[in-house]
């Protein structure tokens, strides 16, 4: 390796990857010693199977220990650091660092508590990016893959569960969270319902369906003002599908109130989206967007039944100021990393 000097665990990422990284210049600058450029802190990077080229080679796969390890060391050391916040360079970093550590545990056939605690913070971390990066823009963050990977490892997150019989709060923390980030699914809340009662008689879960039910009955507003009685990881889950649930806000409420002689508050319905408590800037640029009229100085929308609110326009989502102030209360490294008490 010439010059280069691994530090930390070496087995993270394996030798044969080591070395063809190391000689053609493929380091990621977040694998190099902030205070010494030739020292290297390598993680296995995620490829696809190819020919020629053998996942299941022993040599090149890391124990589900090491896996574990590697994904905290993901977590402490590169998401949240003392010098840097979360930002799309690591997001991107870790997204394909995770992968590459499910699929060495896939490929292993591992069904254990390790796995489970690997996939519970891939589905913390997934949920967290999917607030945290929202206003950027597509090319630099896409929310329809970040969710996809969020919901494949929860829904393996909750096979597992069931396969080891786990018995803990996490079960219903993560059965909540199923149950949050698919509203309006038949398939989700035929799942939910026939869950054991000793489950859907918990807290979480109990008030998930209860969200999951008022919207599936239309009732968005009722379900939004129950959002803000839930953990900030599930609220995280509500956010998935807050632009769903915002367009179809708006959509009855522009049936309803659609007339030349209505004029809507702005403020009202800031409070009923759970938006900004201020000035409702995120509504207005919401409100404009997708073309409905409204007279900014004076305070009011002006709905017309003829505006079409086309599902084909997509509502650039912002982070809810709900959620940011909730996160800026809590240790965010032990967000994703702890398990419930």
């Amino acid at each position: 390796m010439g010059e280069w000097r691994v530090q930390y665990d070496p087995a993270m990422c394996p030798p044969a990857e080591t070395q063809l990284r190391t000689q053609h210049e493929m380091v990621h600058f977040l694998e190099r010693d902030p205070l010494c450029a030739t020292e290297l802190r390598l993680v296995k990077s995620f490829s696809r199977s190819a020919a020629g080229q053998k996942q299941n080679d022993p040599r090149n796969l890391r124990s589900p220990g090491v896996c574990l390890n590697a994904t905290q060391y993901l977590i402490q050391e590169i998401l949240y650091n003392h010098v840097s916040p979360f930002d799309k360079v690591r997001y991107h970093f870790i997204f394909d660092r995770l992968r590459a550590i499910r699929q060495d545990l896939v490929v292993q056939s591992v069904r254990s508590p390790i796995l489970l605690a690997v996939l519970e913070i891939c589905v913390r971390f997934h949920l967290l990016a999917s607030h945290q990066l929202c206003h950027l823009d597509p090319g630099d963050f896409d929310h329809h893959i970040n969710f996809s990977h969020c919901l494949g490892c929860l829904q393996d997150v909750l096979v597992l569960q069931e396969e080891l019989a786990i018995d803990h709060p996490n079960r219903a923390e993560m059965t909540a969270l199923f149950i949050l980030a698919n509203p309006g699914s038949p398939d989700a809340l035929d799942w939910a319902v026939r869950l054991p009662a000793s489950i859907r008689k918990l807290e979480i879960v109990h008030r998930s369906l209860r969200l999951a039910g008022q919207l599936e009955q239309g009732n968005w507003v009722g379900a939004l003002k129950l959002m803000r009685t839930l953990p900030i990881l599930h609220q995280l889950a509500v956010f998935q599908q807050w632009h769903k649930i915002v367009r179809h806000g708006l959509d009855v409420i522009n049936q309803g109130f659609g007339s030349k002689t209505c004029r809507f508050p702005i403020a009202t319905l800031n409070g009923w989206l759970n938006l900004d408590p201020g000035p409702p800037s995120t509504l207005i640029q919401i409100l404009l967007h997708l073309g409905i009229p409204l007279d900014e100085s004076r305070g009011y929308v002006h709905f017309r039944k003829q505006t079409s609110i086309s599902s084909e326009k997509t509502i650039r989502l912002k982070p809810l100021p709900m959620i940011s102030n909730n996160l800026k209360s809590i240790n965010l490294k032990s967000f994703i990393l702890q398990r419930s008490a």
